[in-house]
């Protein structure tokens, strides 16, 4: 009986220290490349599960239907920071062209908006007025999150009389719930995790300017219901996995999940010394001055990854590249060698 009784108490206490926490440190930093994987068509396997203590989810029959990357920033390598004075970590779509910029502090996870173009062709600033909460810290089964926050989109409008512009407005209402931790493999491993599950009520409304006052026109309200999971594990930083959840037929929609452990970027790499560029920072030139044995690629980028330039070099010799049709900004270098393998990266600032 007493030893039932000290194994009884044993597992129950690591139970109850096996489950994980989130701070903001398990957050991904900046010069960080993250791919994400999406599953248009997930298994039958691939199911939210029950909420709960000690649960496993099997999510390794995942496949690889598009891949999309976003690329972390500081965001004084952006153009668009001054609209987000507070925020202190930028997320690049490199797909939809799109910064998001966040605030990570010791308490919450907090996302401040966008700068992208969107209504199909309007280049702007989407703030979020209050910052929707992602997260609060510290993160742990059984916390609960209501958060509310609502950003607008202004237009001019001609052909209606008496309209002069029109406002998009979105109010999004979250709630999210820490409902259960386990542990979760996926392609890329097995992970110990908690999971989210957020409801999210956002309210479309369309707004016409007349006479100098707005006027509601018409409104739409949609519900979703969302399951997510995030590990503390240093191969992460990021959501593992997330979809939405249909209950009215029990079903998922497309799945998106972490495909690969971020990487770091071209931004965080360490110059060797193989190569000296002068001068930085630069004007309409920028000189390298490579003292390698052999040839080698240099490849050019902007702050964003884009691939600007790529030229070979001569080794033991100074290349010059004109900046002149660059805008002013951050650029990043790689030198790739004759086997392809990176011998330096680094980056310089054009005035």
């Amino acid at each position: 009986m007493k030893t039932f009784t000290f194994l009884a108490v044993f597992f129950f206490a690591f139970s109850l220290n096996a489950q994980i926490s989130l701070n903001s440190d398990d957050i991904i930093g900046s010069g960080k490349v993250i791919e994400l994987a999406t599953d248009y068509t997930p298994d039958a396997s691939v199911t939210p599960g029950l909420a709960g203590a000690n649960q496993t989810w099997d999510f390794s029959a995942l496949s690889v239907d598009d891949l999309e990357t976003l690329l972390t920033m500081n965001p004084d390598w952006t153009p668009y920071s001054f609209f987000f004075p507070n925020a202190n970590l930028v997320m690049y779509s490199t797909e939809d062209s799109v910064y998001m910029y966040i605030q990570n502090s010791t308490t919450a996870l907090s996302m401040l908006g966008m700068y992208g173009t969107f209504l199909d062709s309007i280049e702007m600033p989407v703030i979020y007025t209050p910052p929707l909460i992602l997260a609060e810290f510290p993160v742990q089964y059984q916390n609960h999150k209501d958060s509310d926050a609502s950003f607008s989109f202004f237009m001019p409008i001609s052909g209606i009389p008496g309209v002069d512009s029109a406002k998009l407005k979105m109010d999004v209402i979250t709630t999210t719930d820490i409902d259960a931790w386990g542990t979760i493999t996926v392609p890329l491993g097995s992970f110990e995790a908690l999971r989210f599950y957020t409801v999210e009520e956002s309210t479309d409304s369309i707004w016409f300017k007349m006479g100098g006052f707005w006027t509601f026109y018409t409104g739409e309200k949609d519900i979703s219901y969302t399951y997510s999971w995030w590990s503390n594990d240093n191969a992460t930083g990021y959501i593992l996995v997330e979809f939405d959840y249909f209950a009215a037929n029990d079903s998922v929609g497309e799945v998106t999940f972490l495909n690969s452990s971020p990487a770091q970027s071209i931004a965080n790499r360490q110059t060797s010394s193989l190569i000296s560029i002068y001068p930085n920072p630069s004007d309409n030139y920028i000189n390298f001055d490579y003292d390698g044995e052999s040839d080698a690629q240099l490849e050019l980028f902007n702050n964003v990854g884009k691939l600007l330039l790529s030229k070979e070099i001569n080794a033991r010799e100074i290349t010059k590249i004109s900046m002149e049709k660059y805008p002013s900004g951050i650029y990043f270098y790689n030198l790739v060698g004759n086997n392809g393998n990176v011998i330096s990266t680094g980056k310089f600032c054009k005035k």
